[in-house]
């Protein structure tokens, strides 16, 4: 039953026979409800789907990562989950639909330049450097920009993720990785966010094998 919360003009909250009314964000919404259908999924449906909750699965592992780096004017009417699912199910699925190409996937954006100076060099067998300028080069930027990376092995589908590890000012930030995983291949992202909430574009920092030449 559908409840009216300021007169019969008023927007209502619950069903009214096919349909329901709800608010989210101070905004009301109508909608029908969804109609069941026996009909059988096509190959071709069912390959869609598929590959829709690859990308869903790999964005609702790193949530947090998401929120950080949410761009504020396109999460202002859907959540930045919403948002991420829908960039990378269309920009970083393979052309054959098998598997995530994971130099195009988008997990922040903003105005905020990108961080595409970043680096990353092994210490030793189990520490990994990564650098990035300092100095601000834009007005947009400051020192007191923070610094999120993330780490994701897909041999075994696991992230390790840097939320605000370090800002701009710092430079460089030193990462443990577990030495049962560092010889694996692992792809690092890395974005920055200011002290208002404005986050860079995801800057894809290649594979950890590659950034070393090892092998």
């Amino acid at each position: 039953m559908g409840t009216f919360k300021g007169g019969s003009n008023s927007a209502f909250s619950g069903k009214v026979g096919s349909v329901v009314g709800s608010n989210w964000k101070k905004i009301n919404y109508i909608k029908g409800l969804p109609k069941r259908s026996n009909k059988q999924a096509s190959e071709a449906q069912l390959l869609q789907r598929e590959k829709f909750q690859l990308i869903v699965k790999f964005i609702y592992d790193i949530l947090p990562v998401i929120e950080k780096g949410r761009d504020r004017k396109k999460t202002q009417y859907t959540t930045a989950a919403n948002v991420a699912v829908s960039y990378n199910a269309l920009h970083a699925l393979n052309a054959d639909g098998c598997g995530i190409n994971f130099s195009r996937i988008m997990i922040s954006d903003g105005s905020l330049p990108k961080a595409a100076d970043a680096c990353a060099l092994w210490m030793t067998e189990n520490c990994l450097r990564v650098y990035w300028i300092p100095v601000p080069r834009s007005p947009s930027t400051s020192v007191d920009d923070e610094v999120t990376l993330l780490f994701y092995w897909p041999d075994n589908s696991t992230f390790l993720s840097q939320v605000a590890a370090a800002v701009r000012s710092d430079g460089s930030i030193n990462i443990v990785i577990d030495p049962m995983k560092s010889a694996d291949i692992c792809h690092l992202y890395i974005f920055f966010t200011s002290p208002k909430g404005i986050s860079s574009p995801t800057f894809y920092m290649g594979e950890l094998s590659t950034l070393n030449n090892r092998k």
